[in-house]
Formats: C-alpha cells, structure tokens, sequence
C-alpha cells in the first residue's frame, strides 16, 4: 500500500471521526483514549487511523487501537472512540 494511500485513508478517517463530533454524539470520559492522556480526542482517531484496516502481524497493527478487541482495526473501533470524543 502506497503512503499516499494510507494518508488519504487517515484523512477520511479523521473526516469521519469529525463529522461524528458534529453529529453530537454522547460523550463520556473512558473508552477511546489510545495515548492515555485522560481526553479522547484527534490524537486517538489518528493512533487508530494509523492502523485501520490492520491485524495482529500486519506493518500496521496496533492492539491498543482495537478498542473493541476483535483483532481488526475497523470502523467500529473509530465509532468507540468517535462516541467518546471531546
């Protein structure tokens, strides 16, 4: 995969997460905060961004970006953290 490939996969992502934010979604502080900084912002959808599409042994895998544990960093894992995001 090219990098201009995954940059424009991360700016739709990041897109979505905040497009998400203006769709007023309930926040609360807890899942979604991948860089434990005690928020859940643009820096968690980029640490999930970074390894969307991504599974253990993959270049890209991330096990703290699979917020829901299922082994695949997937638009499920952006809604948890978008659902948090403040």
């Amino acid at each position: 995969m090219s990098n201009k490939m995954v940059s424009g996969m991360t700016l739709i992502l990041l897109s979505i997460g905040l497009s998400m934010l203006a769709s007023n979604i309930v926040h609360s502080a807890a899942p979604g905060d991948l860089n434990d900084d005690g928020k859940v912002d643009i820096r968690d959808v980029a640490v999930a961004a970074v390894a969307f599409g991504s599974h253990p042994g993959h270049l890209r895998w991330n096990p703290i970006a699979d917020v829901n544990k299922d082994n695949t960093v997937n638009i499920v894992d952006i809604v948890l953290i978008a659902k948090n995001f403040k």
